[in-house]
């Protein structure tokens, strides 16, 4: 079963391909070597996943976990560079925009930062422009993960009125079926 990082990032790269002018040149990948004649194109990778300390209190264990989704731009460098990443970017955001829940694969998504600059490291210079994306989606911790409840321990006062020596106290063991 694949993790559900990988399943959000297919769910992107999906519903990017062939819905921008870098058509189907949509990878799921942080690395890719890109020819000038493959651009535009657009690289599809995670980048920061963090777990909401208060889901781990839930029973059963539903953890909320936000995901930084990184969509990648890359295009020709031109004197009009700014102005071909900012309508390949619309592109990306209208069709994000359009199911926010990437086809069931998380709880919500927005875009959170967009970084733009000229990558020189390259045979030739390229614009690029990383487009960060806050997503939230949820797991389920497995059953394994959990320990057996196999005790219960208890302290009964009537409202702190009774000295510690006098509160009712039980342990409870439980069985394991």
């Amino acid at each position: 079963m694949a993790h559900q990082r990988q399943v959000i990032r297919e769910a992107v790269v999906a519903q990017l391909k062939g819905r921008t002018s870098a058509e189907d040149r949509v990878f799921k990948s942080r690395e890719i070597p890109l020819k000038r004649c493959e651009l535009p194109a657009i690289c599809v990778y995670t980048l920061e996943e963090t777990v909401d300390q208060d889901s781990r209190q839930s029973s059963p264990r539903r953890l909320s976990r936000p995901l930084q989704v990184a969509v990648e731009l890359v295009v020709e460098n031109s004197e009009d560079v700014d102005d071909v990443i900012d309508a390949l970017a619309l592109e990306v955001e209208d069709a994000l925009e359009a199911d926010p829940f990437f086809g069931s694969s998380c709880v919500d998504s927005m875009l959170a930062s967009t970084q733009i600059g000229i990558d020189v490291t390259g045979a030739k210079p390229v614009g690029r422009a990383l487009m960060a994306y806050a997503v939230l989606y949820e797991t389920t911790a497995t059953a394994a993960t959990l320990d057996d409840l196999t005790k219960v321990h208890t302290e009964t006062s009537l409202g702190g009125q009774q000295a510690p020596g006098d509160r009712a106290v039980d342990d409870i063991a439980v069985p394991i079926t």
